[in-house]
């Protein structure tokens, strides 16, 4: 593989050891996934140490609950290909909740997207996700955060934060990632971004 533009001589000379690789804002209230996949020059996932996920979206889940946000690396949809470690903290009409669990699972579990239970298209929520070492021989670990608060019309104030640890039991370099609503959809102006980092920024 010839080497990118921003490598002269061995030597990287991009200036940002971020590289924004790709950024979707859903148009309507009608997309289920959003999908991107490796291709040619910036990119080119196979040059990047570690890839960052961003996700800024509400979902059409109208009920007191939220929906789950979900990847899936590689198009792997198998059951118990991934393992999960999730420990959360939820407020609902004022009461306070904290969970610990794990799971065996065919996704990464990323955290919860506001619903629209209350009427309002103001409530976004946050997940900030860094999967390590994509190219190496090694399974693919994920460390995500989320936080997020919205308003139910049966539940009052509602806010919801956690912190989730996520491996996919498979070796190979991530060419693709799917973004997954949870059986629901993204609403119109979720944002999702996706950064690539460089090797000389560790």
């Amino acid at each position: 593989m010839a080497d990118p533009t921003y490598i002269v001589d061995g030597v990287l000379t991009q200036p940002e050891p971020w590289v924004c690789l790709q950024s979707t804002t859903t148009a309507n209230d009608t997309t289920a996934t959003i999908t991107w996949t490796s291709s040619t020059g910036q990119n080119n996932w196979s040059q990047y140490l570690d890839l960052v996920v961003f996700i800024y979206s509400q979902n059409t889940y109208d009920g007191a609950n939220w929906g789950d946000v979900k990847i899936q690396l590689n198009n792997n949809t198998t059951n118990n290909t991934y393992g999960n470690q999730d420990m959360s903290q939820i407020t609902t009409a004022s009461v306070l909740a904290a969970s610990a669990q794990s799971s065996f699972r065919n996704n990464y579990y990323m955290g919860y997207g506001p619903a629209n239970e209350g009427g309002s298209s103001n409530y976004f929520g946050c997940i900030v996700g860094y999967i390590y070492d994509i190219n190496s021989g090694k399974a693919k670990t994920c460390l995500s955060q989320h936080g997020g608060a919205s308003v139910g019309a049966s539940t009052g104030q509602t806010g919801y934060s956690s912190v989730d640890g996520n491996v996919m039991y498979k070796q190979d370099p991530i060419t693709e990632i799917d973004i997954l609503a949870g059986g629901f959809y993204f609403r119109t102006g979720s944002r999702f971004d996706l950064y690539g980092v460089l090797p000389k920024m560790v």
